[in-house]
């Protein structure tokens, strides 16, 4: 499993968050064996945080 903070969330919103960045901030945190989610990690070398969700300004009608 793992646990992304409101702070990698909000990041992700105004832009891309690298997993390795926020696994080094602490945004990140890993339950279960860690040594094989970093490995996976590793393999995807372009893996990002992509905005999940669009962020919708107010629109002129």
């Amino acid at each position: 499993t793992v646990v992304l903070t409101r702070h990698v969330l909000a990041d992700a919103l105004g832009g891309v968050v690298s997993f390795s960045d926020a696994l080094a901030q602490g945004d990140v945190t890993i339950d279960g064996n860690q040594s094989v989610v970093l490995e996976l990690f590793d393999l995807l070398t372009e893996f990002l945080l992509f905005p999940i969700i669009e962020p919708h300004g107010d629109r002129e009608s």
